[in-house]
């Protein structure tokens, strides 16, 4: 993976002076279980030196990133042939060059992305990638951690990504905008409602599957867009964390709590007492 070796080997570098990849590795816990990934800055030291190569630097130069940087920049930039397997990667300069803070290791997954297309047909492969717990990544107020994510997941469009999490994706609401680089239904047509199975960016289908109860989150969102005027929900706020609270996360629960709100008139509900709310059986 030479493109995206080359990145990662200068982000550590800039962000962990003095600090071998190697040494993080052997004493990483789970990392130094796996061999592929103890040898990684061998794979990464052999990406250095084949550049070095090509660039006609001294062998000595592998290790000196930031001068073969440098070089190999200049040489993206004037599309010299001496780097042809590496010419073809757009992004890679800019990224050589960009300032190394939080936001650069996540669009470094392109560089990924584009070595797993060069592979040769017989060792194409399909990448799986976990996200467990994703409402760890951060609560629907501060989506920093969560944008950095999505964009991991829409750079590399030839991995399965499987998402897991108590709270639904709301990747395909427009209403996010700013917050998150990609959203609403054309960008996330599969995670948009009712549309099941539907074929988003990059080509394999994109769905949503709702397992088990709802979140708190969930719970009190459906409440607030199940019933709306004017954009705003009729079951105000406090209400809405009662019926939460005794709902247990149960749909059937939620949907009978907003018929019967309904029933009795918005206006009048919104003067009953949270506590007329009663618990499912």
């Amino acid at each position: 993976m030479p493109a995206f070796d080359l990145a990662l080997r200068r982000h550590w570098e800039r962000n962990h002076p003095g600090e071998p990849l190697e040494e993080y590795l052997r004493r990483g816990g789970m990392f130094s279980r796996f061999s592929n990934a103890v040898n990684l800055p061998q794979q990464m030291q052999s990406a250095l030196a084949d550049v070095a190569q090509a660039l006609t630097l001294p062998g000595t130069v592998g290790g000196a990133v930031g001068h073969l940087t440098t070089a190999l920049v200049g040489a993206l930039r004037e599309r010299r042939q001496t780097v042809r397997a590496l010419v073809g990667c757009t992004r890679l300069g800019d990224i050589l060059e960009a300032e190394p803070d939080l936001e650069t290791p996540s669009f470094a997954t392109h560089l990924l992305a584009w070595d797993l297309a060069q592979l040769p047909a017989d060792q194409q492969v399909t990448p799986v990638i976990l996200f467990d717990s994703f409402e760890e990544a951060g609560d629907r107020t501060h989506r920093d951690f969560e944008r950095l994510l999505q964009r991991i997941v829409w750079l590399m469009p030839q991995t399965f990504f499987v998402i897991t999490g108590r709270n639904r994706l709301q990747w395909a609401e427009e209403g996010l905008h700013g917050q998150l680089d990609w959203t609403g239904p054309i960008a996330w047509p599969g995670l948009a409602p009712q549309a099941p199975g539907a074929r988003g960016h990059g080509g394999p289908a994109k769905r949503q599957i709702l397992i088990g109860d709802f979140s708190p989150e969930d719970c009190d969102d459906h409440l607030a867009r199940r019933l709306a005027r004017g954009g705003q929900p009729l079951i105000e706020a406090n209400l809405r964390h009662a019926i939460t609270a005794r709902s247990h996360g149960l749909p059937l629960y939620l949907d009978l709590a907003v018929m019967r709100f309904w029933r009795y008139g918005a206006a009048g509900a919104r003067r009953s007492r949270p506590t007329s709310a009663t618990s499912p059986p």
